[in-house]
């Protein structure tokens, strides 16, 4: 009953008042913003939340929205009054002022909430994103800005709006940032709302003494009834219709005040505007990267992460050659790092777990560490850079990977690897740390060229090509324990990282040729270690058997017929008097298999776009004269990286358990590569090698036979075995120190072993 009675209540009312047009409700809300102009004593003084003007430009909006979703596929008459009459041009010259206090930061919000929520594609309008540009302008966070929040959002609205539309990209390219630069910016600012107030807004007497001359008719047009707009009585629609006229008058006059805007924002003493080749939104974006609020500076970087991700090769180029971005994001990446003390404790650094954002752990407490903040913050900067490169498009994410190899990488770290006496082992730790965080493909693929080098091409004895790559070998050798240590956990964080550039450079291209084979005694071991040569009569398309679904090519290099030798020539390299266990279900090599078969399908899995052999055979198999023993004047070199590794093995007694840890670890790990040649060099102690070469296994045969000759010499060593093997193990007390290293080879040679042997159980499983 009662909505009845509403119903019937509101068609009298609009019956005798009609509702107000939207275009002339639009206008009347536009005139009472102006309004607050004519009064000159207010202007500067008043804040604008004393003010209408808030509620009026919501309202403003509230109506552009409301007719953007009733209007389909066409530009309705209230946004049509927008663009045709500039009134952005003229609320983006208020914000340069910030007239009245607070009008800037309200601007930003209009402007961010129009492009952003108007369905109409809007932003090629000239009306639109000219007033765009300039507001770009006023966005830096090279200053302290109480509206800096606001800019941010806005930009980062505006990067939102574009990468649905790439093709505007070319809107913000060429613009000049720097305008009005030579000191005459705000006084053509206030010029321009001056003539604005005069022309558009009638007399008052802030401006009684101005030359305009202001003609009565236009001073009534503004003189507007707040209730004017909202209802008008059916007696009264003759006055509704020359109001109407008189507003149509005042939007000529309103079209006129934009043309002034656009013609005094260029006046400059006479001078032509410089217009640099600039991208002015990147530009804008990359100040807020040095803002004091955290909030600030991720919103930055979201926004530069859209912008740079847009699929246009044109804008991508654009952006290298002519923005500061690679630069100023490497820059960022080198001041971080120097801001750390040096004095980190590495392992610290290690524990540390830090990404880019709002998400990422507070590491503030300088009760963790010492200088965990300025790591901390270094590390966030770092997996930015990392994720952008990764999502950014590919002419930029390279870009910005070669700029940071030779920025920080090559300025930074290489000299503190190379020249610096000091700190070598937090330096090898950061670039262990850092090595670890890179996934992005390109910026890794610069990360591991600066390490190891950038030619595949093998290295003379002697000969160095790579001063990174030599320092780091050296260092493995280094006096202070601590240093060879960390450098063989960054040696085997580089075997960790998926890339075939690694495995090519440090150890394949060593082994391809063969050239440790002795094809001499081939014929007389029986069952060595299955290769072409021991079926010549088959064709050698033959060995490239089927796949079988999830698992690699068959192989009879890593699936030998003579595994179970295989296995007990690693299992009983020590006799078993010097076995430090008689527990059988730690006697075997079970316990290694489920690890080993994980990292093998996980290897599997990166290396199926390798291109790598699934044979072991020699280059030309037609003539042995082709061979590379047949040449005498060339021996076989294994390359400056296996023979560092095979130099550690054999220091396995007399060297701190630590390190023999991590050398068999970084053996464990070429162990498990699908790659025939590298497997055969380290899993084949049956293979036929030439007098005076060295595998892994005959280097672990004079370790075993060292040890036999030195153990016995300890006195009571098999209960010394058994408390040192308890003591690694956690669970025992502390052994003497006299013979402590020896013993604890006895133990690491004797895992490690077992891990071998189930390594290349598990490879013969996946390959037969």
């Amino acid at each position: 009953m009662l909505g009845r009675i509403s119903t019937v209540l509101q068609n009298a009312v609009d019956a005798l008042a009609p509702p107000v047009c939207p275009l002339h409700d639009f206008i009347f809300h536009w005139k009472m913003v102006m309004k607050f102009y004519i009064n000159g004593n207010a202007l500067g003084k008043t804040a604008i939340e004393s003010t209408n003007i808030p509620e009026r430009m919501e309202q403003l909006l509230k109506i552009l929205l409301e007719e953007d979703s009733a209007e389909l596929n066409t530009t309705g008459p209230c946004l049509e009054y927008l663009l045709q009459h500039r009134i952005l041009d003229l609320l983006v010259t208020l914000a340069e002022t910030d007239c009245p206090p607070g009008m800037k930061q309200h601007t930003f919000t209009f402007v961010r909430k129009l492009i952003t929520q108007i369905q109409q594609p809007i932003l090629p309008h000239v009306g639109i994103y000219q007033p765009l540009q300039r507001l770009i302008s006023l966005c830096s966070g090279m200053r302290a800005s109480p509206t800096e929040s606001y800019e941010i959002a806005f930009l980062c609205s505006l990067c939102a709006v574009i990468s649905k539309q790439p093709q505007l990209t070319t809107i913000f390219n060429n613009q000049d940032v720097n305008a009005g630069s030579d000191g005459k910016e705000e006084n053509i600012k206030s010029e321009v709302l001056d003539q604005a107030i005069v022309s558009s807004c009638g007399n008052s007497q802030s401006y009684s003494e101005s030359s305009h001359n202001i003609p009565n008719e236009l001073k009534s047009n503004f003189q507007v009834d707040e209730q004017s707009g909202a209802t008008t009585s059916h007696s009264q629609q003759n006055e509704h219709l020359r109001q109407v006229e008189q507003e149509e008058k005042l939007e000529t006059e309103m079209s006129t005040i934009t043309a002034q805007l656009e013609g005094l924002a260029l006046a400059d003493s006479g001078k032509k505007p410089f217009i640099p080749k600039r991208v002015s939104l990147l530009d804008a974006l990359l100040t807020f990267l040095h803002s004091a609020d955290s909030r600030v500076t991720v919103k930055a970087c979201e926004g530069l992460m859209v912008i740079t991700s847009l699929p246009s090769d044109v804008f991508a180029r654009w952006v290298i050659q002519h923005s500061d971005l690679c630069m100023v994001l490497a820059t960022r990446l080198q001041t971080l790092y120097g801001a750390i003390p040096l004095d980190v404790d590495p392992n610290d650094l290690d524990e540390m777990q830090v990404n880019w954002g709002l998400d990422s752990p507070l590491w503030s407490d300088e009760t963790i560490f010492p200088g965990c903040r300025q790591v901390a913050s270094f590390l966030a900067w770092l997996d930015y850079c990392d994720q952008l490169v990764r999502e950014s498009y590919p002419i930029i994410g390279l870009a910005l990977a070669v700029r940071i190899r030779t920025e920080f990488l090559e300025a930074v770290l290489g000299p503190a690897l190379l020249h610096s006496k000091q700190n070598l082992v937090v330096t090898t730790a950061f670039i262990t740390k850092c090595l670890k965080q890179t996934t992005a493909p390109a910026l890794l693929t610069e990360f591991i060229k600066w390490l190891i080098g950038d030619q595949r091409e093998p290295e003379l004895p002697g000969v160095t090509t790579c001063q990174i790559r030599h320092q780091l070998l050296e260092n493995c050798f280094h006096e202070q324990n601590e240093i060879s240590l960390e450098t063989l956990r960054l040696f085997e964080v580089i075997l960790e990282k998926p890339c075939e550039y690694t495995v090519s450079c440090l150890i394949s291209t060593y082994l391809n040729s063969r050239s440790y084979y002795n094809s001499t005694l081939s014929d007389t071991v029986i069952e060595s270690w299955s290769d072409e040569e021991d079926e010549r009569e088959k064709p050698r398309d033959s060995l490239l058997l089927d796949f079988s679904p999830g698992s690699s090519p068959v192989s009879r290099t890593l699936a030998p017929s003579n595994i179970h030798k295989i296995i007990n020539s690693f299992l009983f390299l020590l006799p078993p008097q010097f076995h430090s266990t008689t527990d059988p279900d730690e006697c075997g090599y079970e316990q290694y298999i489920q690890d080993a078969d994980k990292q093998y399908q996980m290897w599997i899995m990166r290396s199926r776009h390798y291109s790598w052999p699934t044979e072991a055979t020699f280059p030309d198999t037609s003539s042995s004269d082709s061979r590379p023993e047949a040449d005498h004047g060339k021996q076989f070199y294994e390359g400056p990286f296996l023979r560092m590794i095979l130099s550690r093995l054999l220091h396995l007694p007399y060297q701190p358990y630590e390190i023999s840890l991590q050398v068999t670890s970084i053996v464990s790990r070429l162990a498990l590569l699908p790659h025939p040649y590298i497997h055969e060099f380290i899993l084949n102690p049956l293979l036929p090698v030439l007098p005076d070469v060295n595998t892994v296994f005959t280097t672990l045969e004079a370790v075993a036979g060292e040890i036999i000759t030195q153990i016995p010499k300890i006195p009571n060593s098999r209960q010394l075995l058994h408390v040192t093997r308890q003591r690694l193990l956690g669970d025992g007390p502390i052994a003497p120190e006299e013979g402590n290293s020896l013993l604890e080879s006895v133990i690491v040679l004797e895992e490690f072993c077992k891990e071998l042997a189930a390594i290349a159980f598990v490879k013969y499983h996946h390959s037969s």
